[in-house]
């Protein structure tokens, strides 16, 4: 599943896997909870084991194209665009792929 965001002309995506479970999330949830260096490397790990590569280019011209390239120091010179795009990924597939369920909030359709 592609996420993708178009900033000032340009495409920005990250490929996460299709299928999402409760557990998934759950754990994505628990590592959103954590803070400092710690919850950032627990966030970035889960990511890069559930995304198969990237398109993120840093304000220096630096394309990233797996996860795993994504340093603390690569993310700091990222755009606010693409460091949401990073942060949200996990929550925005499970969202989508829930919504090709017709799942919305307050019930099935």
């Amino acid at each position: 599943m592609r996420l993708q965001i178009d900033v000032d002309g340009a495409a920005y995506w990250i490929d996460v896997k299709e299928s999402w479970t409760r557990r998934d999330i759950r754990m994505w949830w628990d590592a959103l909870g954590q803070s400092g260096p710690e919850g950032e490397a627990a966030q970035l790990a889960l990511l890069e084991k559930w995304s198969t590569g990237c398109h993120l280019v840093d304000q220096d011209g630096v394309v990233y194209d797996q996860v795993s390239a994504l340093s603390s120091e690569a993310l700091d010179n990222l755009d606010a665009a693409q460091m949401r795009l990073v942060f949200t990924a996990p929550s925005a597939a499970y969202e989508q792929r829930a919504s090709l369920g017709n799942v919305k909030r307050g019930g099935l359709s």
